[in-house]
């Protein structure tokens, strides 16, 4: 599992985020952003916000 941190409010899929994906061998990555919502962004990559996080919703990161 991989996560990285952004500071814009609209989460995207990066370059890195697919070398990532393929060369670490991961099976998912958590992009934590300053939001209040969680969502997809691929099938194996997952926008969390910061306010689920810090609310520690056991939903908000799944492993």
């Amino acid at each position: 599992m991989g996560f990285e941190i952004k500071y814009t409010n609209t989460p995207s899929i990066t370059k890195s985020m697919q070398i990532s994906l393929e060369d670490l061998k991961l099976d998912q990555i958590n992009v934590i952003f300053p939001g209040d919502i969680s969502f997809k962004l691929s099938e194996k990559i997952q926008a969390i916000g910061l306010s689920s996080l810090i609310q520690n919703d056991t939903k908000a990161v799944t492993i």
